[in-house]
């Protein structure tokens, strides 16, 4: 769980960015359920949807992290060190995969922000 997710920043940063949440949870390949349980704090933040908000909010890495409650914390990644090596390799598949789809949805959204502006 994180320590602390600053759900005001976010929330600032996405009115910045002209974006809402189900846009978030479209990029992140999430539901708008499990992205309301990140925004109360319930569900930690893994490296890989940091670096895609990272992205989506046009902020540094080490921000979002910080913001997220993951500073001083090796977050999601973690987890996965700790599987043994017959479980990574699925997980491993699984993590490009999902990337794959976040890069996807992050070129339209951003095709979708060049024709606005």
């Amino acid at each position: 769980m994180a320590l602390f997710f600053d759900q005001s920043w976010f929330d600032e940063r996405l009115a910045k960015a002209n974006l809402a949440k189900k846009d978030v949870a479209r990029a992140l390949s999430i539901t708008e359920q499990e992205l309301a349980d990140m925004w109360k704090d319930q569900r930690e933040i893994s490296v890989s949807e940091i670096k895609t908000l990272a992205l989506l909010l046009a902020e540094p890495e080490a921000e979002v992290k910080k913001r997220g409650g993951l500073q001083g914390t090796s977050g999601a990644g973690a987890q996965v060190g700790r599987q043994s090596p017959r479980a990574r390799a699925p997980a491993e598949a699984a993590k490009n995969e999902r990337l794959d789809r976040i890069e996807a949805v992050l070129q339209e959204i951003l095709a979708e922000l060049k024709k606005r502006y």
